[in-house]
Parts: C-alpha cells; structure tokens; sequence
C-alpha cells in the first residue's frame, strides 16, 4: 500500500470518529496494519499533521488532534463563502431541465438519509449530506471549489460527525435540507439563500453543546 492510501483511509477513519481525538496510533501497529515501511506511513503521517489532524510529537509519539474550535471556525468559513457562491450560480439556472434534476436528486439524497437516520448508520449519514451539498456546487460548475472545502475543512467535518451522534441535530438537518429543497423548486432565490446560510452556520451554536457534552475531545 503507497502513502497515498494510507493517508485517505487513516484521515476516513479520523473524520468518522473511528479514530477519537486523543487517540494514540502507534507507529510499531500501523505498520504492521499497513504492510509498509515506516517512510510512506510517515509521508501519510505528516500529511495528516499538516492538516491538524494529528499531533507528532518526536521521541513521544502520535495522536490524533484534539478538535481545535479556531481551526473549526476558519474552515467554517471556507465553506460558508464557497457554498452561497455556488448557491447563488446554482439559483440562475435552476428552473432548467439540469438545475429540475439536481433536485430530484437532492429529494432522492433526503430519502436514503432518513433512512441511515433510521438505522443510525451516521458514517453513511455524513456521506449523504457531502453528497447533497456536492451537487450544489456541481450545479454551479464549481466541483473544484467543493473537491477544496472537503480536503481543507478536517476539523469541520469531525465536528459535523460528532453532531450528528445527536437525533435532535440530526433531525433538525432533514428538516432544513428539505426546506431548501422546496426552496429551490419554487425558486425563492432570498429564501433558498437564507435556509443555506442559517443551516451551515447554525453548526456555532450546536458546537458550544457539543463541547459541553464532548470536554475531552476539544483542545
């Protein structure tokens, strides 16, 4: 395995919790996991540190980060400024027979995440809601601009995980998405604009919870 799948399946297991923040990963394992030799690990490794996803330590060890609620909120940022730009691309050609099947696409997103609610599978949760938010951006021609909030925002998206584990947050995103769909459909451009942005932003208040509820896992 070369650094590169290494680096994508450890920074999946980061984002999906499955690695908690403060976790110890221990060199001695992952290359015995892994089948390689320590230098594409570490290439992964420093990779992931970059991203502040890890903390290394030399001659102490590796852990994964604790969330840091600075790095959340420049990310945050990121994609709040991608996103309603796209949006706003994406409103000028929504009643045409693409923009029509985007949406229907959107419904058929909403659809399979009520059912991974359901079932309480939040790892597919999370997937369906990148991937509804994705087609925002694809509808405006600007995949590129969504391929760079998903490889820059780590920690925003540990923090969208972590609240999700809630059925009340949870819930509250079905409620929006659907919304905002609705929005579309009958093209109330102010409105759609206003659901997007109070429904990314809204993750600020949801984080003080999270925080309060999750002390160990904030830096």
């Amino acid at each position: 395995m070369d650094s590169e799948k290494i680096y994508q399946d450890l920074r999946t297991k980061i984002l999906n919790l499955d690695f908690e923040p403060g976790t110890e990963l221990k060199i001695r394992d992952l290359v015995n996991q892994y089948q390689v030799s320590r230098s594409p690990l570490r290439d992964a490794l420093n990779r992931l540190a970059g991203e502040g996803l890890l903390t290394i330590i030399p001659q102490s060890g590796t852990k994964v980060s604790k969330i840091d609620l600075r790095i959340v909120r420049e990310e945050q940022f990121l994609r709040t400024t991608l996103e309603l730009g796209a949006l706003s691309l994406f409103l000028k050609q929504v009643s045409t027979t693409e923009g029509q099947t985007y949406i229907r696409e959107m419904e058929e997103i909403i659809k399979k995440q009520s059912k991974a609610f359901e079932i309480r599978d939040m790892k597919t949760f999370l997937l369906l809601d990148n991937e509804f938010h994705g087609l925002i951006f694809k509808g405006a021609e600007k995949e590129n601009c969504y391929t760079l909030i998903q490889t820059h925002s780590g920690n925003y998206q540990r923090i969208r995980r972590l609240s999700f584990s809630f059925d009340s947050i949870s819930q509250g995103v079905l409620s929006e998405h659907q919304k905002l769909v609705e929005a579309l459909k009958t093209n109330q451009t102010e409105k759609a604009k206003q659901l997007d942005y109070e429904h990314i932003t809204k993750l600020e208040e949801e984080t003080r919870t999270l925080k309060e509820k999750l002390l160990n896992y904030f830096k």
